[in-house]
């Protein structure tokens, strides 16, 4: 499916136009008459909320309640959102403030609870006949079992052009944490967190340390030109140790598994693993 910029100039500003949407997700939408739609970025899912609203209604201004209407499209509409679909669009990608678009390819699926989760992956903008195409996102936070994520790849090449020394430096703290856990054993799994300053300089801030619930639930990734993005990390000498935040994990929050070794195949969706092991192996290819 895709959507399009419409009415540009007109009054009440442009909307975003649905189409092509599946006859699943058509009825679904029909159905509902209005449906909570998460975006997905580059990083993963976040927080802002919009809605699908199905053609034959609105969502009233003054009242907030469904209402029959005569829009003839369905259409993308910013919910409880700050911002239009584009403008967190243009945020979250790194592209110029409200650069007008021609249309946004995407795929369209849903998730357990009903709500559409939207993954735009080709833009095409008015005036230009380049588009702008990422892969699409998947486990875009993980370096372990599945390579090394296209997010990641990019930004272990900006760190090494931006400063070649601390690059140096990083993979360095991280070999070493690494052969500590290889020599020794009775290692403390918090013992990860020696790496954290190497892991900051890669983009990766790990929050305070926590007894209770996640380790670090206020750790946040900054990847290149983007801008941060809070994610929960929790820390285990191994990734398939983690059996009880699994069960009570919430679908659609993503979580980061900081780990020596990555022995977990088929994680979540919403679960991105990084394996000290694996990252220490990316950083010297790219040395």
């Amino acid at each position: 499916m895709y959507f399009s910029q419409n009415k540009l100039g007109q009054t009440g500003g442009p909307q975003y136009w649905l189409n092509d949407l599946a006859p699943g997700h058509q009825e679904h939408l029909r159905r509902k008459k209005a449906c909570p739609v998460i975006l997905m970025t580059r990083y993963g899912e976040v927080s802002a909320r919009f809605e699908a609203v199905y053609r034959d209604y609105k969502r009233d201004k003054n009242s907030g309640e469904i209402v029959a209407a005569n829009a003839q499209h369905d259409r993308l509409q910013k919910g409880s959102s700050k911002h239009s679909i584009w403008g967190e669009i243009c945020e979250w990608f790194g592209f110029p403030d409200q650069k007008a678009i021609e249309r946004v390819d995407a795929d369209l699926t849903l998730d357990g609870h009903g709500r559409f989760v939207l993954i735009p992956y080709k833009f095409s903008f008015r005036a230009s006949n380049r588009a702008i195409e990422f892969k699409k996102p998947n486990s875009p936070l993980s370096v372990g079992l599945g390579g090394v994520s296209v997010l990641w790849h990019e930004q272990l090449r900006m760190a090494r052009t931006s400063d070649a020394q601390l690059f140096c430096w990083a993979h360095e703290e991280i070999n070493r944490v690494v052969l500590d856990h290889q020599r020794r054993s009775g290692i403390s799994e918090s013992d990860l967190l020696r790496a954290a300053g190497a892991l900051r300089h890669l983009g990766v801030g790990l929050g305070p340390s926590l007894t209770k619930g996640f380790d670090c639930p206020e750790s946040e990734f900054k990847f290149l030109s983007l801008p941060k993005y809070p994610c929960p990390v929790e820390i285990k000498h191994r990734a398939s140790s983690l059996d009880y935040q699994f069960k009570r994990y919430a679908p659609l929050g993503r979580l980061a598994v900081l780990c020596m070794e990555d022995d977990l195949p088929n994680p979540p969706e919403n679960v991105d693993v990084i394996s000290l092991v694996a990252l220490g192996a990316a950083l010297k290819e790219l040395r």
